[in-house]
């Protein structure tokens, strides 16, 4: 169905973000054929130096899916990796567009980093980053548990659960404390 509704010029709705997020989903699935590789190549004719760190984080999760050597992939990473928002302890993208969930604001901005973090885990990027954004992430859970809203907790979560995907040491000294 999805191959169905991806129009001649390999985009979805001729819309940047619908598209990234399909042929995010699509590569991530598995699937390797020309509706990606289509899809690709329509972002790629796009505008890129205005995209918003939201349509950004999307692509760069596209692309790695697809393939994360590429230079094209590399290139979006180290993009991602230049515009973070960053202090001493945390890194955050702000989105300026509603995301294609209709977030906005400060939900805008956990779905884009949580996106960010998820490409650069993905595409190995700066682990120093990386752990600045789920630190960022971490720190806006919202009191009831969640990340303001449905997608931005499942974003979040995910790339939380790809964060520790990473090999531990073979040996190391825990110390776990029990709390009553």
């Amino acid at each position: 169905w999805l191959r169905y509704m991806q129009n001649g010029n390999g985009s979805w709705g001729n819309d940047f973000s619908r598209t990234a997020y399909t042929a995010w989903a699509l590569a991530e699935s598995g699937t390797r054929d020309a509706c990606i590789d289509n899809a690709i190549s329509y972002m790629k004719s796009c505008d890129f130096p205005s995209i918003d760190a939201y349509e950004l984080a999307l692509y760069a999760n596209a692309l790695t899916a697809q393939d994360p050597g590429s230079t094209a992939a590399k290139e979006c990473l180290n993009r991602i990796e230049n515009t973070a928002a960053q202090d001493k302890d945390t890194a955050c993208w702000h989105s300026e567009i509603p995301t294609i969930f209709h977030s906005f604001g400060r939900t805008a901005d956990i779905e884009t980093t949580a996106l960010a973090a998820y490409a650069l885990i993905k595409g190995n990027g700066n682990p120093q980053i990386i752990n600045k954004a789920l630190t960022w992430l971490i720190r806006q859970k919202d009191p009831m548990g969640g990340w303001q809203s449905t997608q931005a907790t499942i974003l979040t979560i995910r790339a939380l659960a790809a964060g520790l995907s990473t090999p531990a040491p073979q040996e190391q000294d825990l110390n776990i404390a029990i709390m009553a």
